[in-house]
């Protein structure tokens, strides 16, 4: 008797799934911060990444947990570390340039995490739900 779903051998394993959401993480915190001028201050709304690194991220998690749906608060924590280590690198990049930029740091990162975990785990959660719901409306049509 074949066990339902595919077998472990085709899936990713677990520490695929953890790059993938950290790489998640690091594109939805890269776009709008590559869009936005860098003379601008994280938490001015006007011309600021900042909100669209809480949608970006939100839906990073969202859509990682509608393809993945198990293990959702994972998804949360690797997508939403995307962030502070795009920030993490951001700033030793910026440091080659200017070593007395960012003398925030540790600040910065403190308020990434702020932003991307209650957005990645808000957006995976709203991934899961919809998934479900769809699901639902699936089974509710046989």
């Amino acid at each position: 008797m074949q066990p339902d779903g595919p077998s472990p051998d085709s899936r990713l394993s677990d520490r695929a799934y953890a790059w993938i959401g950290l790489l998640l993480g690091l594109l939805a915190g890269a776009i709008p911060a590559f869009i936005f001028p860098h003379s601008t201050t994280l938490f001015s709304l006007a011309g600021s990444p900042l909100p669209w690194w809480i949608i970006l991220i939100g839906l990073a998690g969202a859509v990682a947990a509608f393809v993945r749906p198990d293990g959702v608060w994972r998804w949360g924590l690797y997508v939403g570390v995307g962030l502070p280590v795009f920030v993490i690198l951001r700033v030793f990049y910026d440091w080659f340039g200017d070593p007395t930029s960012h003398s925030r740091f540790p600040f910065e990162v403190a308020a990434a995490l702020l932003i991307g975990l209650p957005s990645a785990f808000l957006g995976a959660y709203v991934g899961l739900l919809v998934r479900q719901l769809i699901l639902a409306g699936q089974q509710g049509r046989r």
